[in-house]
């Protein structure tokens, strides 16, 4: 009899395996009672060591704001669940199962299974949660954390890859019943994007300097050694057919390594995406971002810190329009729009980060030559100024930049001198009147009109 029971829970434990490995659904009360408006495919302790995919050196360390980047590839090429199948693009070579997308999302140094990903995370209390966590439940299942659904901070918003078989990755709204069915964890090496540095060309967030030759060639210097006496010590050729007055460059993706971006005849605006950072013709990618723009009147800056730069525009009116970028580098990628600022001309303004917490302030030059500064307190908010200050003086509205040279988030200042050099004063108090205690020469050969920092 003893045996006859053995064999029945062994036909039963190889059923229910058969059934995993297959991507079917097991009913709740076999499967220990998923969400029935979700459907789950529980994954086999077995898979990690049958498919691992590729195998990297290390786990990287990963800013928050990086994990929708990552994450949303998936999601856009619609890449179907199995527990025997690899997918590869830009972020590697993964496992196309809940687990496998989570340790593509956080970087892992191979296809983790939901049993092993305490080997690179801890549990954190619930009401901890932010971008970038996990919700897990080993044995079956994970889900990578991106906000809430609720004021009550109980319907989680996650993006996950859960079956059944051929199903693409999704992201969705989890019922509080289900949710507390999970344990919430954190990446060991998760970074927050406030202790990370800006962006730039390359992605080390030291400002590359560029300028379009004659040939319509966009011609960068790679920033070695910040701020610094001509600090470049490489160039290349990143861009062909392009003019002085239509091209700029910002971090759409949030991701360290900035786009380029032009705006087209029709009034289109083109991006392309950086895949290589500081590289020749580093673009892997291009979309239209948005629509009814002329060259002069658009501009790009991260204002909520999220790393993913916002879209900007003077009305007829003087006000400053602005549109959320919720979506990185995608199709029309805004959520929101409001109105930032008043009284502005689309040629005498400026955007950086001049304290260094992420989110750009707004810049003028004054009728004086003083180049005036508002701190953004609110993030992507109307109106989110809260102090002011005179930051320089002796300046036109059309030959000064601001741009961080050095990496630490806060913007340095630059002109043009008569001489064709370029000077740049270095920021050492932040947001502050006349923050700047060095100057140095950064390039030669310059003028005004034809000369960006990347």
């Amino acid at each position: 009899m003893n045996a006859i029971v053995r064999f029945r829970q062994l036909l039963c434990a190889v059923f229910i395996a058969m059934v995993c490995a297959a991507g079917l659904a097991i009913p709740a009360s076999a499967a220990g009672g998923p969400d029935p408006l979700v459907t789950k495919a529980p994954e086999p302790e077995g898979s990690r060591l049958l498919f691992n995919c590729a195998t990297y050196p290390q786990n990287r360390a990963t800013l928050r704001s990086e994990t929708l980047v990552r994450s949303r590839t998936w999601i856009d090429e619609r890449v179907p669940y199995s527990q025997s199948a690899c997918h590869q693009n830009q972020y590697g070579d993964y496992r196309t199962d809940c687990s496998g997308y989570l340790s593509m999302i956080w970087g892992l140094r191979h296809s983790y299974t939901t049993a092993t990903l305490d080997q690179v995370s801890h549990q954190i209390a619930r009401a901890d949660l932010r971008l970038g966590d996990a919700l897990n439940r080993p044995g079956e299942h994970v889900a990578l954390f991106i906000g809430w659904a609720d004021a009550a901070r109980t319907k989680p918003i996650v993006r996950e890859q859960a079956g059944p078989n051929g199903a693409p990755t999704v992201e969705r709204t989890w019922s509080a019943t289900y949710a507390n069915t999970y344990t919430p964890i954190r990446y060991d090496n998760i970074v927050d994007d406030s202790a990370a540095s800006g962006s730039s060309l390359s992605g080390d967030g030291r400002a590359e300097l560029t300028t379009v030759l004659p040939s319509g060639e966009v011609k960068a210097w790679r920033n070695g050694l910040g701020f610094a006496p001509m600090p470049w010590n490489a160039d290349a050729v990143i861009a062909t057919g392009m003019s002085s007055d239509n091209y700029q460059m910002a971090d759409l993706d949030g991701d360290g390594d900035k786009e380029f971006i032009t705006v087209l005849p029709n009034g289109e605006v083109k991006a392309w995406r950086n895949g290589l950072g500081f590289a020749p013709m580093p673009w892997d990618a291009d979309v239209i971002i948005a629509t009814g723009f002329t060259k002069d009147n658009v501009r790009f800056a991260d204002l909520d810190g999220d790393r993913k730069a916002e879209l900007i525009t003077v009305l007829p009116s003087g006000e400053v329009k602005a549109w959320h970028n919720a979506l990185g580098f995608a199709p029309m990628p805004w959520n929101a729009d409001a109105i930032i600022a008043t009284g502005m001309a689309k040629d005498n303004y400026q955007m950086a980060d001049l304290d260094g917490d992420g989110k750009a302030e707004l810049m003028t030059v004054l009728p004086s030559g003083e180049v005036k500064a508002w701190h953004n307190a609110l993030g992507f908010a109307p109106m989110p100024w809260n102090a002011d200050v005179i930051i320089a003086t002796g300046m036109t509205k059309d030959n000064y930049q601001v741009a961080d040279l050095d990496g630490d988030r806060k913007a340095e200042l630059m002109t043009v001198l008569p001489s064709g050099e370029v000077k740049a004063w270095h920021n050492a108090l932040g947001f502050a009147p006349m923050p700047w205690n060095a100057d140095v020469i950064i390039a030669t050969g310059m003028t005004k009109d034809n000369y960006q920092m990347a």
